[in-house]
């Protein structure tokens, strides 16, 4: 019976009832209009009975689209950005780079190796103040890793806030005691604050870490060379170049000690290997120019001199 109703309607005897089919062709079409306003309104219009889930996966796949392409274009600077912040070979654009990833990001790995990088760039302006502050930011993201510790106190020092590279270095070397380049890094703080003693303490604790690294022998004796302790720094110098006979920085300073201890033919020697690979050093030219005008006849080299007075060279 209700099959009967809800077909188009039937009289009793079985005929088909006109005004019954007039009402239900007008519900059809106020029924199709109501869809065709829905839609032009901006909604959804309900799906028809036939092909219902080929329509919703249409619409989903749509959706999904848009979604999609709304993401990539917010992403995609902010790729660009982070590509130019490690990337790019201008230290301007790296600060400019980096500071658009820190304002365009959550996550905090990216942000870490942003102030990291932007440290890194300001540092490379000489803008050590930023430097270091940017290094603060890196070290409270990641508070127990001393490298981060250490390039603050570089910062710093270079800012010259002594007290606060101390501080720093003291930090990096307590979360890393296991580390050569800590040490190093805090010797540098002692000798900025007149503390050679301390500073030559610290390198040597390095050289026990590393006894590879020829840096570490060269650094001691550039310290001793600034406490007028010769033989010992001729000693490292001599150390460095035998552990790694490429370097030209020990032959320099190997040089000068024994200049300032009075025996020219093997401060020539190191010196002029020395130059060949640095002509625009003047302290060097001019020794050896000097040299060279005392060899002539009647010429006296000027070389050997009382460091007493002169304090190095002449």
């Amino acid at each position: 019976m209700g099959d009967a109703v809800e077909q188009v309607g039937l009289a009793a005897d079985g005929t088909e009832d006109a005004s019954a089919r007039c009402r239900s062709t007008a519900r059809v079409g106020r029924s199709a209009q109501a869809q065709r306003r829905a839609f032009a309104g901006g909604s959804t219009p309900p799906p028809a009975r036939n092909g219902s889930a080929l329509t919703i996966v249409s619409v989903v796949a749509l959706t999904l689209l848009g979604m999609s392409m709304a993401v990539h274009a917010r992403e995609a600077p902010a790729d660009d950005a982070s590509e130019r912040c490690r990337n790019a070979d201008e230290a301007l654009v790296r600060v400019s780079a980096c500071t658009q990833v820190l304002t365009g990001t959550r996550d905090k790995s990216k942000i870490g190796q942003a102030y990291n990088r932007r440290g890194h760039a300001n540092a490379a302006l000489e803008n050590y103040e930023a430097a270091a502050r940017d290094f603060a930011e890196v070290a409270r993201l990641n508070p127990t890793v001393g490298g981060y510790q250490d390039n603050r106190a570089k910062a710093l020092r270079l800012a010259g806030r002594l007290v606060e590279a101390l501080d720093a270095a003291d930090t990096a070397v307590r979360l890393a005691p296991g580390h050569a380049f800590v040490l190093r890094g805090r010797a540098m703080v002692h000798e900025e604050m007149g503390r050679l003693d301390l500073a030559v303490l610290d390198i040597s604790r390095g050289m026990e870490i590393d006894p590879r690294d020829p840096g570490l022998p060269a650094e001691r004796g550039r310290l001793y060379a600034k406490m007028i302790r010769d033989e010992d720094a001729i000693q490292n110098f001599t150390a460095a170049l035998e552990l790694d006979p490429t370097r030209t920085d020990p032959l320099r300073d190997r040089g000068l000690a024994y200049i300032r201890m009075g025996r020219t033919d093997a401060a020539l020697a190191d010196l002029a290997a020395y130059a060949a690979d640095h002509p625009d050093d003047a302290q060097v030219a001019e020794v050896l120019s000097v040299h060279k005008q005392a060899s002539a006849p009647g010429g006296r080299s000027p070389l050997i001199t009382d460091t007493a007075e002169t304090g190095g060279l002449p």
